[in-house]
């Protein structure tokens, strides 16, 4: 079994809210990029392409592993 950790995807976050908290997209980003250690957020992209890689015959071997998938805002 293998797992995709991910954070932070200002994508998924469109035109979300909770009755205390609410903001634009590009302000969710914005505060985002703050504080992973690579300067970029991750992209529902970058989850995508680490599900294609996982499920492909390129990761056969691959088990009991965690992909971080976060930018650097969690570190391992």
């Amino acid at each position: 079994m293998n797992c995709l950790r991910s954070e932070g995807i200002p994508q998924s976050w469109e035109g979300a809210s909770t009755g205390e908290w609410s903001a634009p997209p590009g302000e969710i980003e914005a505060f985002l990029k703050e504080r992973p250690l690579l300067g970029r957020v991750t992209t529902l992209a970058d989850v995508g392409n680490a599900a294609a890689f996982l499920t492909s015959e390129r990761a056969a071997a691959t088990t009991g592993t965690v992909f971080n998938l976060t930018s650097g805002t969690v570190v391992d």
